[in-house]
């Protein structure tokens, strides 16, 4: 379990006005009983987050919460398991208004329950093994709900908006897959297929994808691997009254090669070239007659922008789709990992771009992804210090790509340059963290102490641009200064009674 108190030192220090102040918490628990070769091994899981950003009128509040249980059984070669889940997702805007300004209280928040199970069952052979497997997902998705249910925030509001309708869907997924050794290990094939239903949109797909990989010598290893993949759309982009009911799945094809070997010192070294293009995408287009949406004449830039990609599964986009989109991205990634005595250190960097293409009736070419990040450095270190394990991060992260405010009109109105066309400042953080395990008869506790962006006050992270109106230039919302936490673990590994 872990609380953050970030939002208790910041409020001693800030001034009011800049109190719009985080909270993070989550927590897991797991249960174990039973042995697998036996009567079965069963695994109880529960796992909960609520992280909320307020200050004295206005919140933002994304929780989750996830319970299920794990049933396995092996019999000889035969392994078959069981994974029944439920959970909860609430996701909240809520600004309590200003009396002194006349500007009323307001609210916006959905609520999801998802539910579903799993069964899978694997047979073991002398040349690899063969698995196949049941996926049911659905549940219940609340409709995006302002302010009360039975009442709109300004009177203004259309009832669909309003009124409390949920609705309910069923994805069902089976899915196969062999693999098969040739010449010990040299040689490894895993081909795999998978045949989907997905219930939002009504249609039924089929993914094949292949792994393969080849052990040239014990140092030497090279892997390749090709796949179709189907993403379904939201509840929210396909919402009857402020969505696109007939919108269907995106497609992916997704490629990569590499290699892994071993360097100078015993070093781990990898590197893999990695290509995936989309089509069939969902983007904005012009509504049809009826809908009453409005559609921006360049794509989404900043803050706001990635947080809807981030929270588009249950906040929606605001936007009418289609799929009409396309989507491309490449690069190359290089990995190395070393381990001396007591200290292990490894690190990875990233050359990537992502591409989008919108509505070709609106717009022509290819344009950068908001999340689009060319350069993506992390180096990662640890050393055990007596009975305490010390170690830090470091990363390095290219800023996303915005559109920027150059001027504003008499009026206030801002003007625009081109759209995605500057870049944030780069990302730089190093956080370091201290762990200590303390073994009992009863079982183990686990203390970790972690201090996140050690690096402030010599360097600010910022998180969006935009334009201060006072004094007519240029203005960048930063991020937090730190982040420290404790946490506490306790592990139940005591020796069962005989």
């Amino acid at each position: 379990m872990r609380r953050s108190y970030i939002d208790g030192i910041l409020r001693a220090v800030l001034p009011e006005e800049e109190r719009f102040l985080p909270r993070y918490y989550d927590a897991q628990l797991r249960w174990d009983t039973g042995d697998a070769r036996k009567r079965g091994l069963l695994t109880l899981w529960l796992f909960t987050s609520n992280d909320r950003m307020a200050d004295d009128r206005a919140s933002f509040t994304q929780a989750f919460v996830r319970a299920g249980a794990r049933y396995r059984r092996q019999r000889g070669a035969t392994t078959y398991s069981v994974t029944p889940w439920a959970g909860r997702d609430v996701l909240s805007f809520a600004d309590e208004g200003d009396p002194l300004t006349g500007e009323e209280e307001s609210e916006l928040s959905r609520t999801l329950w998802p539910v579903g199970v799993r069964a899978d069952l694997m047979r073991d052979a002398p040349w690899g093994h063969v698995a196949a497997g049941l996926d049911v997902q659905g549940g219940r998705h609340g409709r995006l709900s302002f302010g009360d249910e039975n009442e709109s925030v300004d009177g203004d509001l259309p009832e669909a908006m309003t009124r409390n309708v949920d609705r309910w869907s069923v994805d069902v997924g089976l899915w196969v897959e062999g693999r098969y050794r040739v010449a010990g290990d040299r040689l490894v094939v895993k081909p795999g297929l998978r045949l989907e239903r997905y219930g939002l949109s009504d249609e039924v797909v089929l993914d094949p994808r292949l792994q393969v990989t080849h052990t040239l010598s014990p140092k030497l290893v090279v892997r390749e691997s090709v796949g179709l993949y189907h993403q379904p759309p939201t509840a929210a982009d396909t919402d009857p009254d402020y969505g696109n009911p007939d919108l269907d799945s995106a497609v992916t094809l997704q490629t990569s090669a590499g290699v892994e070997t071993v360097g100078p010192l015993g070093m781990q070294l990898g590197v893999t070239g990695f290509f995936h293009r989309g089509w069939n995408q969902p983007t904005a287009v012009l509504p049809p007659p009826g809908k009453n949406f409005e559609t921006s004449n360049e794509p989404r830039s900043g803050l706001g922008a990635v947080m809807l990609e981030l929270l588009e599964e249950q906040l929606g986009s605001f936007e009418y789709r289609d799929n009409v989109g396309a989507s491309v991205a490449y690069g190359v990634e290089l990995g190395v990992r070393h381990q001396v005595g007591r200290f292990l250190g490894w690190g990875s960097y990233t050359f990537a771009r992502a591409r989008r293409k919108d509505d070709p009736t609106r717009f022509e070419g290819w344009r950068a992804y908001q999340l689009d990040q060319t350069h993506n450095l992390s180096l990662v270190g640890s050393v055990l210090v007596g009975k305490w394990q010390l170690g830090a991060r470091f990363r390095l992260v290219t800023g996303n790509p915005y559109t920027p405010i150059v001027a504003t009109t008499e009026n206030g109105a801002e003007l625009t340059g081109r759209p995605l066309s500057q870049r944030l400042p780069d990302f730089i953080q190093l956080d370091v963290r201290a762990d200590r395990a303390w073994k009992r008869g009863w079982g183990t506790l686990k203390l970790f102490l972690d201090l996140q962006h050690a690096t402030w006050p010599l360097r600010d992270n910022v998180e969006d641009a935009g334009w201060d109106h006072e004094l007519d230039r240029p203005s960048y919302t930063k991020g937090l200064p730190i982040l420290p936490m404790i946490g506490l673990e306790y592990v139940n590994d005591r020796a069962p009674a005989r």
